[in-house]
């Protein structure tokens, strides 16, 4: 179910960034269903689900977007839709790590 809830705010998020000028032409030529599946994966394991992610070290990945333009100012641009999403999907999870809590103990 967290997968579910992953793939479905990055479903919403996509198109946001993808409309957004200053941030779409950093995915130009970019397959977004595939990094939809990558990044769902890196966010699965990093909020304890099963892992799976094989992709790149964030590190590197933002490197190369800084290179291309990447910097506070675009980061703003997006960073109220992320926190939002990422609110949403914290909620989520604290509600499915205490229902799991509760059905285990059954």
């Amino acid at each position: 179910m967290r997968q579910q809830v992953i793939a479905a705010a990055l479903d919403r998020f996509y198109p946001k960034v993808l409309a957004d000028p200053k941030l779409s032409w950093f995915f130009a030529g970019v397959d977004i269903d595939k990094l939809k599946i990558r990044i769902g994966a890196f966010f699965t394991m990093a909020t304890g689900g099963p892992g799976g992610y094989a992709g790149p070290v964030l590190r590197e990945v933002h490197a190369r977007l800084a290179a291309k333009g990447l910097n506070d100012d675009v980061f703003d641009s997006s960073r109220a839709s992320c926190k939002s999403r990422a609110r949403r999907i914290a909620t989520w999870l604290r509600s499915w790590h205490s229902y799991a809590a509760l059905v285990t103990k059954c």
